[in-house]
C-alpha cells in the first residue's frame, strides 16, 4: 500500500523512509483493526503526508493517530 502510493507523490522517499512508514501503516491498522480498502489507502496517504511535513520519528508518527 505504501509502496504504492509513494510512487505517485511527487516527493520521493528512499526505501528507508518508505519502510519506515509502512512499519506505522502496519502496526495502525493492526491495532485499529483497520481491513477496509479505502481506510487504508486514506491511512497510508496520510502517513506519507505527515512524514513528508517532516514527523520522521516512527512513534511519533504512530501518536498522530491515537
Amino acid at each position: 500500500m505504501i509502496r504504492g502510493l509513494v510512487l505517485a507523490s511527487k516527493i520521493p522517499l528512499q526505501n528507508d523512509d518508505i519502510e519506515i512508514c509502512q512499519r506505522v501503516f502496519d502496526q495502525i491498522c493492526v491495532e485499529k483493526g483497520i481491513k477496509d480498502d479505502e481506510r487504508c489507502e486514506e491511512l497510508a496517504a496520510s502517513i506519507i503526508d505527515f512524514y513528508q511535513h517532516g514527523v520522521k520519528n516512527e512513534a511519533s508518527l504512530k501518536r498522530l493517530f491515537f
